[in-house]
């Protein structure tokens, strides 16, 4: 297996039978937050300028510890 936690987490879950499933929680109390929410944003359009100005407005605000861009379409919520 490999050295990382999720390379152990895939073996066991593929050859153990009674290991399933891989994941990771965050921890909200030892990154020093009450609550950890997830945020789901769409913009109004898919330009260079709103995606400029986008990434302008979540780069400094100290709360978000993290934005991911996900693209395409999804039927679930």
């Amino acid at each position: 297996t490999g050295s990382s936690p999720l390379s152990l987490s895939l073996y066991l879950s593929e050859n153990r039978p009674h290991f399933s499933g891989t994941g990771s929680r965050v921890s909200s109390r030892k990154l020093g937050r009450g609550t950890l929410v997830i945020v789901g944003v769409a913009l109004d359009r898919s330009t260079p300028e709103s995606f400029s100005a986008f990434e302008g407005a979540v780069k400094d605000p100290p709360f978000i510890l993290d934005c991911q861009l996900v693209a395409g379409y999804f039927d679930f919520s």
